[in-house]
């Protein structure tokens, strides 16, 4: 009783406790069922003396204590006899023995259990991740399956592609061939246009040398032009002048002005 109700403590609607008492009565006694209040009961008036005894302890208190003998969680055993106390001692070793061995076994089954939990939860995981990768194989093999009938299907039009394929590789290949052939020869003629471009690069760098050359005796060229154009413009307006002034003083001897 008192582990029925410790494992429906947590399921009760308010919270109830349960004691025990055991009151150790050698002689024997008689009970029977009572039909009207459905419990089993003392029978005879010498026997209703242990009923009244037992009432009397569950609502004794310890002495000198406000402490009450019967308490929840706890088992109250009470005797009137030295070998009583001692046969109930052994009783006491014994379930206590149980008890620790079966607490024992419970730990056990518990660390059992965590472990057979986290086998479990990775079985599962590795089945997840299996059944991902026979759904994924069953649909890359309907895929290659479909394939397959449709390479069956096409079967002659894939070796009519072949022979194609095949012309065309002997034709690509000799044109490989002819390329690789041309490829060697503008290798060479390359290294030929190399040394050429040596060559061609000296003669431009004295061309270059040259062109400046050049270009600084047009610019002298330039400079002397232009003091010739200034000088001529000098001698030009000079001859205006004097034409005009002969002409002002005899116009029989006017010159024609020279067109430029």
């Amino acid at each position: 009783m008192e582990i029925e109700q410790f494992d429906l403590k947590s399921v009760l609607p308010y919270p109830l406790g349960v004691t025990s008492l055991i009151l150790v009565f050698s002689t024997p006694i008689a009970i029977r069922f009572r039909m009207d209040e459905k419990h089993f009961d003392v029978d005879g008036a010498y026997n209703i003396r242990y009923e009244i005894v037992k009432k009397r302890i569950d609502k004794v208190r310890i002495k000198e204590t406000n402490e009450r003998l019967t308490q929840p969680g706890k088992i109250a055993i009470v005797y009137s006899q030295a070998k009583d106390a001692t046969e109930y001692m052994e009783y006491i070793e014994f379930l206590q023995n149980q008890l620790e061995e079966r607490i024992k076994n419970h730990s056990q089954a518990e660390q059992k259990i965590k472990e057979l939990t986290a086998s479990l939860q990775e079985v599962s995981a590795q089945s997840n991740q299996s059944e991902g990768k026979i759904i994924f194989l069953h649909q890359q093999i309907e895929s290659k399956h479909h394939e397959l009938e449709h390479a069956q299907l096409t079967s002659d039009q894939k070796d009519a592609e072949i022979h194609r394929v095949k012309e065309e590789l002997q034709t690509k290949t000799s044109q490989v061939m002819h390329l690789e052939n041309l490829l060697a020869e503008i290798r060479e003629q390359n290294s030929i246009l190399n040394i050429s471009f040596g060559e061609s690069q000296g003669a431009i760098t004295a061309l270059k040398e040259q062109l400046a050359g050049e270009q600084q005796h047009i610019h002298h060229m330039e400079d002397k032009l232009l003091k010739n154009r200034q000088l001529l413009e000098r001698i030009y307006r000079d001859l205006e002048s004097s034409v005009a002034f002969k002409e002002h003083t005899d116009p029989q001897q006017a010159l024609v002005k020279p067109m430029y």
